[in-house]
């Protein structure tokens, strides 16, 4: 095949579609290093999406179609998109496997999933990755197993469509997120990693690969609607003291303290078994110290105190933009920063290429 010489691969932009929000961000690389060139988000409306699947295409079209061309912030300059499939609505697994020819690791991990998929083979799109060689000294090879349901692949794929976009690549938010913490803290120390989301949590170990992985339904939203629900106030104005005091020190902890510890006492005991199962079945010798939050709810006032409390980890939130020229473009309010975890790591894939 003959191979222009002065050929240039498109370049692409991700898109993160959240809860109730759609995020887009394009990057570049230049002399500089890593440049934002545009990115920004929408509101939508949250019945759009039914878990997971996108039933109601065209409220999504309806907030995107402005903010790829309008409300965007600097510009996208490519019709090519990377998308976020949510990890919370997928099936992901790291599956130990004894050492076997690489032949045989398509059909051993299609063994697994039937073990740990709750659907018909059928009704999933099926990948892996290994994440750990077999040596010697431990002759097992590690995988990381994804199995997505084509209801939700087939809706991401008809939305784009109708937007007239060429879909690059889709993957699980969580991988995105896992690059984006690489890119932005240089550190290859093992460590949990929790996406806070809106609707629920999701969770990882990571050490240069992921070794684990969990979704609990622990998120922001449950936690306005106990504030709600404790002080007999509106929605809108549960949704202001959370952004505001969160779970700190404030004239309303004497009624929200006892409402919100078993909501938040669940994402504790969740990181406190996987520290538990990764120690019990993992050969890392490196102790996991630290806990980074992401996503849309990592800024909760007071949440990395509670888990440094509960956890005995250091625990920090991970910028995004960090590592990355955003110059002269405006940059995103500081509480909106992790907002767009998701879509600075899908972006970051072009950048393996």
């Amino acid at each position: 095949m003959h191979t222009p010489l002065l050929y240039k691969d498109k370049p692409l932009f991700a898109i993160d579609i959240g809860h109730s929000t759609v995020k887009v961000v394009q990057l570049q690389r230049d002399k500089t290093g890593i440049r934002v060139i545009g990115y920004g988000y929408a509101d939508f409306d949250p019945s759009a999406v039914e878990k997971g699947v996108i039933t109601k295409p065209d409220l999504l079209v309806k907030a995107l179609k402005p903010l790829l061309k309008q409300v965007v912030i600097g510009e996208l300059t490519t019709d090519r998109a990377v998308v976020a499939i949510p990890t919370a609505h997928i099936f992901t697994r790291v599956i130990t496997l004894p050492t076997i020819e690489n032949t045989d690791l398509e059909t051993a991990v299609e063994l697994e999933a039937d073990q740990y998929v709750p659907l018909p083979a059928e009704e999933v799109h099926l990948d892996y990755t290994v994440t750990s060689e077999s040596t010697d000294e431990h002759p097992e090879t590690m995988v990381l197993m994804v199995a997505a349901p084509k209801k939700i692949v087939a809706s991401y794929i008809d939305l784009l469509d109708q937007l007239d976009l060429e879909v690059y690549a889709m993957e699980p938010s969580l991988f995105a997120i896992m690059r984006a913490v690489n890119h932005a803290r240089a550190n290859s120390s093992p460590k949990v990693v929790i996406d806070f989301g809106s609707e629920s949590s999701d969770l990882a170990i990571y050490d240069g690969n992921v070794q684990l992985t969990s979704t609990i339904t622990t998120g922001g939203m449950h936690i306005s609607r106990q504030i709600a629900e404790t002080l007999n106030i509106e929605a809108h104005q549960a949704e202001d003291i959370m952004s505001r005091v969160g779970i700190k020190k404030s004239k309303w902890q004497e009624q929200l303290a006892p409402a919100l510890a078993p909501i938040l006492s669940r994402l504790a005991d969740e990181v406190q078994k996987m520290l538990r199962y990764h120690h019990d079945h993992t050969n890392f010798d490196q102790p996991i110290e630290e806990i980074v939050i992401v996503g849309g709810g990592a800024n909760l006032p007071g949440l990395s105190d509670f888990l440094a409390h509960l956890t005995g980890l250091a625990v920090s939130t991970c910028d995004p933009w960090q590592n990355l020229n955003i110059a002269p473009l405006q940059p995103p309010h500081q509480l909106e920063t992790t907002l767009y975890t998701t879509a600075v790591g899908l972006a970051l894939k072009e950048m393996e290429s």
